[in-house]
């Protein structure tokens, strides 16, 4: 991987991260060269959507507790920052199929369980071709 001009921000969203992926934040830094941003519900990820700038953001579909799910965040991120490259992990294949998510305007689409560096690979490395 090329080495970049700025620090990518990632914005993860899901409503089960543990204090183990908290911790792989520094990891994630220093091996991708990328700042990650966590956020635990759609809400939250859209405020932070809005309050600094983003390059990126990965988000469970379906969050427990929250009356939104990813692909309003998807739709929502979209109509007001287009260019943020947005990725869908799911563990609900039935309930958000990959052209469903795609349609709403996700970049990428992944199914649970998919490993962080595999999910962290595909991610940049779509980001650093700016293909879609």
């Amino acid at each position: 991987m090329r080495k970049r001009l700025k620090t990518l921000r990632l914005l993860v969203v899901d409503d089960d991260l543990s204090a183990l992926f908290e911790s792989c934040k520094q990891i994630v830094k220093e091996i991708y060269g990328v700042e990650l941003i966590i956020a635990t519900d759609a809400n939250e990820a859209l405020r932070k959507v809005n309050a600094i700038s983003l390059d990126i953001i990965i988000t469970d579909m379906k969050m427990n507790g929250d009356e939104f799910d990813g692909l309003w965040l998807i739709k929502e991120v979209k109509a007001s920052k287009p260019l943020i490259k947005i990725f869908a992990i799911t563990g609900y294949p039935e309930e958000y199929p990959a052209s469903a998510v795609k349609a709403a305007g996700a970049d990428g689409y992944f199914t649970k369980p998919t490993a962080l560096r595999v999910l962290l690979d595909t991610v940049l490395k779509k980001d650093e071709l700016g293909s879609s």
